[in-house]
């Protein structure tokens, strides 16, 4: 997986967990996170932690969700804030 951050983009790599944990440093540009993303494929999950607020808007914070897992992810949020006003967005669009 490193082996794949690092083909994609010029990136700092640190590792945590034994190695389950990478912390990638790379310039902060929108797509980073693409790049990031499509090397992980479906072996594993990106997480924005840092980025000028110009990423942040243009950029999801978390890993997209299978639909499946979405859409368990909506109804758990609908059920507990029916009204949509509770951080309306902050993990997912549209959640």
């Amino acid at each position: 997986m490193a082996e794949s951050i690092r083909w994609a983009l010029d990136a700092d790599l640190y590792f945590d967990w034994g190695g389950g944990l990478i912390w990638a440093a790379v310039a902060p540009t929108p797509d980073a996170a693409s790049a990031i993303r499509g090397a992980l494929g479906t072996a594993g999950h990106a997480t924005l932690v840092r980025a000028p607020e110009d990423v942040r808007t243009t950029t999801e914070v978390f890993h997209p969700l299978p639909d499946p897992v979405m859409a368990l992810s909506r109804r758990v949020k609908e059920s507990f804030d029916p009204c949509g006003i509770l951080n309306p967005g902050r993990m997912y669009a549209g959640v």
